[in-house]
This record gives C-alpha cells, structure tokens and sequence, in this order.
C-alpha cells in the first residue's frame, strides 16, 4: 500500500484540487485476451484534525492506448499490442431501467466473454448505464465503444438547447472518464442517415434546413470533440465510424427467441406459423415470411412451430456464418460488428440473445468465428486447400489430426502433422489434400472431412467440411447416445451416435450456458459439450432434449 498526504485551503463553495502522485513500474489493464485486466484501488480522505468529512474508493486501470486511422484505417492498440475488435452492438437490457440488478449485468459480461467478443459498442438509441455495468467491463477486460445518447429527431436548434447538450455531455465525461474500458466515444455513428433523412421527409423550409445541418456540425465536429479534449484526453473522439478496416455485417435473417419465452408470451392458439401475434412481435415485421422464403430455397418448409423456430436457428446460424466468414479470412479488416448483442423486449430480431438473455443459434456461431484460430476450406474436384487465420499476437505451435469419414463413421483417410508453427497475425495456406480417388469411392453425399486443432496438448478447435450442401447429404435418422458428469463449473454431456447426426441440438428450460449447440456429430467420435451452471441438476435425463436435422418434420420433441 501506498500512501501519501497534501495540505489544502479550502474556500467555501466548490473547490477543484489536483493531487499529482506516480506509480512506479505499474501492472499494466489489459483487455481480456491480451492480458490480465488489473485494476489499482484509490481512497481519496477528506478529514480535519482526525475528523473524516468524506472518503471515496475508485479502482482505476493503467494502460496505453493507441489507435492508428490513417489511410481510413482503424487499428487499435492496447499497452502497444494490436488487437482483433470482435465487435456487438448493445441496448439497454430492459425497458424498466430500475428492474435492471448486478447479477443481470454479470450474465452479459459473462455471455461476451464465452462468445469471444471483446468489445461493446453502447448504442445511441439506449442509455447510459450504472456504473456497476462500466465497473464489471474494467474488472473483466471488456472494450467499450460509447455513443452519445442524442436523438435525430431534433428539430430545437436553440441557444437554450446546445446549453443542455453541453452540460449533459460535460457531467457524462466526468463520471465515465476514468473507466479503462472506453477506448472511445463517437457522434453521429447512426445519427446522420436518419437526421438528413428526417429534416427531407420533415419538409423544413429550405433555410430551417440549413440551420438544423449547421446546428448538426456545431454539436458533432465541434462540441463534443472539444469536451473530450478538455475533460478526457485520453479517450478518443470520432464523429462517425466510416473505416474501411472496420465492417458491419448485416444479418440476413432473424432469429426465434428461445422456446421457453415462446411458452410464456405466446397463447397456445397463437402458437401456429401464421398467428398474427408471431408477425407483430417480429423485427422487421415481415420476418415471417421471410423464414418461409428461405425454407422454400432448401425445400424444408416444417409444418410445426418448433421445428420451423429450429430450422430457423439452422439457417441463421448458416447464413450469418457464410457473411462474415469472407470477412474474416480477408485480412484487411481487423474489425467486425456483429448486429445487436440483445433485445429489450420479447421478440423475434436480428439479436443474438433473446430477452431473457438465452443463446439464440447465432451467439453459437459468434463464438465458433470468432476463436482465435479460423479455418477456410476450399475445394474443387477433390483438391483441398486448407487456409488459417491466427488471431493470437505471439506464434504458437499446435498439432492437426485430419480424418475423412464416410457417414457412418467409417475412417476412409486419415493424417497427422506435429509441431506446426503458426504466424501471429496470420492468414495464409497451410494444407493442400487430393480426396479425388477417395471421394470416388465413398462418393460426395456420404463424406465429410474433420480437422481437430491441439493446442497445448487439449483440443482447442474442430472444423467440418462437407462436399454437398445439407440437403443432398445422404442422411438417415441416428440414434444418439447420452451420457451426463458433474464437474465443478457445471456438467459434461457426453453424445455419441451410430450414424452422422447433423445441426444437432441441445433444449432444456434451465438458466445456464451450453458450451456449443447447432453442431454435429460423427459416428465412433465422442462429442462433449459443457453445461456451465452453478445449480445442481436433478433427474438430468430429463432435462437436456436432443434432436437433430432428421427430426425437422417432427419437432414436436419439443411440445409448445
């Protein structure tokens, strides 16, 4: 511990005081996947002859952030060592901000953190949150990208108004400053589209327009930057995030939320795929329909709710990962946004956790693309081509176990390599195969090819390549075994079956986090996944349902 005193004279009224100390060889604040997110604690003593007038506590981090944007570039750098932005947009977690606890605040950082997201981008259409929530991302390593809370819809240009913007803004800077997790504030990140669109459909006189537009560049590119600069050097400022090493991936397709809120909200008369009440709790409202124009693509149209919210969660997953996959194998960008992170209502959305904060099919597929080592397969006639993008900032060695099975788990090929070096920062080809002769034999629809990753002696990653899409697989109904252990953090599920088990899913209705869900499983392999809980399980067998791709048409597993 360290301590240390300073006389003051104090006049009446409020007194600003600067107390300048320094700490020597500090321990440095990382983010979460660089390092340890160490946090010194401050208690400031305010006291006269023994007697304490006041005291406060705040635990602050030591770290050196640098952010590169020339040639429209945006790298970031955390005590010198660049960083991967794995990028989700978040809302407030509920509409009824005083129903919101730290526990609930807890689930989110935990969620972040198993999914490989590393930074929060707080979202101008929210709020600012308790500062419980900017304490757990200090503690916990997790990057904050903060707009300012300003609405489009402005149409109050006057002298009175930029006062208030100004005083709202300067008391925000002060409380949140010191929070090691905002890296950066920004402007009119989704302000500008909306406002030009507004002031146009608004039919303003032509110079009200004008004012409104100069009251925009008065608030934007000259206000805020100026109170970050005086009141919060440290943070950067930008008016909007228009990088080109930046991308936002916009979702193709929204997601059910899980069946157990589907249960809750939803009379049992409401529970068909054309209940009007399923479209009006639907973001965009024409969702509906266009799960049912996917489906129609694949030929897959189930006739119950269930199975339609499971293919649902089977095509989203799919069609998010073909999105951002280009993305992350063109090594340009070193930074993805993923779409909202949340939803502060109960609806279907684009989000990627429902309401009650349950993993929807693309939080599972957040997590599988964003592990720091990614693989890109490509093929043509048989010729494979295996392709590693390494996110790690050090060079690693690992060992890759390849195996070609037919469907029925029949090992038709099989190859080691050991020792294999892999490049910080890394995108380039390591493998090249010729399955020509062996897909000849076991023919396209009946092969897939399996690549495991051991990363200091564990398994650290597994990828699957199938020849043909899904639905020309050469799939029949398989029997999966289960077999459940307890473990500290929760219980191991333990899935084995006789025949390929494709997109295969795990339900319970209990509050915990499955370490994977949508994934497959090959015959004579062992598949385990972790169920992270700190509540023990009662007659766990019937808890966990487990169906797969072949159970489409039969969904009713899983009774609504």
């Amino acid at each position: 511990n360290t301590y240390f005193k300073k006389r003051l004279s104090l006049s009446k009224g409020e007194n600003n005081v600067s107390v300048e100390f320094t700490i020597q060889t500090p321990q440095l604040w990382w983010n979460y996947e660089l390092g340890n997110p160490f946090l010194y604690n401050l208690t400031s003593t305010l006291e006269n002859n023994s007697i304490v007038y006041s005291s406060k506590e705040v635990d602050f981090g030591v770290r050196k952030l640098t952010i590169d944007t020339s040639n429209h570039n945006f790298i970031v750098k955390i005590n010198d060592v660049p960083i991967v932005l794995k990028i989700m947009n978040y809302s407030p977690i509920s509409t009824f901000y005083d129903k919101v606890y730290a526990e609930d605040y807890d689930k989110v950082i935990t969620n972040l953190k198993f999914a490989n997201i590393n930074m929060l981008h707080i979202w101008e259409g929210g709020l600012y949150e308790d500062d419980i929530f900017y304490q757990k991302c200090d503690k916990n390593g997790i990057l904050i990208w903060h707009d300012f809370m300003l609405p489009y819809k402005i149409s109050d240009n006057s002298d009175d108004f930029y006062k208030n913007i100004e005083i709202e803004t300067i008391e925000i800077i002060k409380r949140l400053r010191n929070y090691s997790s905002i890296i950066f504030w920004s402007g009119q990140n989704f302000v500008e589209k909306y406002w030009k669109k507004y002031i146009k459909n608004e039919s303003f006189s032509n110079q009200d327009s004008i004012e409104l537009l100069k009251f925009n560049d008065k608030i934007f590119k000259k206000l805020l930057p100026n109170i970050i600069v005086t009141y919060d050097s440290g943070t950067y400022y930008f008016e909007k995030m228009d990088f080109v090493s930046i991308v936002s991936i916009n979702d193709l397709l929204p997601g059910f939320p899980h069946f157990v809120l589907i249960k809750k909200i939803y009379n049992q008369s409401d529970k068909q795929i054309t209940s009007p009440i399923l479209k009006k709790y639907s973001r965009p409202l024409h969702t509906i329909d266009l799960i049912i124009n996917e489906m129609r693509k694949t030929k897959l149209n189930p006739s119950y709710l269930s199975g339609f919210m499971y293919y649902n969660g089977v095509l989203t997953s799919q069609m998010f990962e073909n999105k951002i996959l280009p993305f992350r194998f063109d090594y340009k960008y070193n930074g993805y946004i993923c779409g909202f992170y949340n939803d502060y209502a109960p609806v279907i959305s684009k989000s990627a956790v429902d309401f009650n904060g349950i993993w929807k099919a693309k939080m599972f597929s957040v997590k599988r693309i964003f592990e720091k080592l990614q693989f890109k397969i490509t093929e043509n006639s048989g010729k494979v081509d295996v392709f590693i993008r390494s996110d790690f900032t050090e060079n690693i060695t690992v060992d890759f176990y390849f195996k070609l099975y037919n469907l029925k788990g029949n090992v038709v090929w099989r190859k080691n390599f050991y020792n294999i070096s892999i490049k910080s920062n890394s995108f380039q080809n390591y493998f090249n195969f010729n399955f020509l002769n062996e897909l000849n034999k076991t023919k396209r629809n009946n092969t897939v090819l399996k690549i495991e990753v051991y990363y200091d002696k564990e398994l650290f990653s597994e990828k699957y390549h199938y020849f043909v899409p899904d639905d020309e697989l050469k799939l029949i109904a398989p029997n999966i075994n289960k077999k459940y252990f307890r473990i500290d953090d929760g219980y191991v599920i333990e899935l084995t079956t006789d025949y390929l088990a494709k997109n295969v899913y795990i339900y319970t209705e209990k509050d915990g986090i499955l370490s994977d869900n949508y994934f497959d499983i090959i015959p004579g392999e062992t598949k385990k996944i972790i169920y992270y809980t700190k509540t023990d399980i009662y007659a766990i067998e019937s808890v966990f349902k487990i169906s797969s791709f072949t159970d489409i048409y039969n969904f009713g597993l899983f009774s609504l």
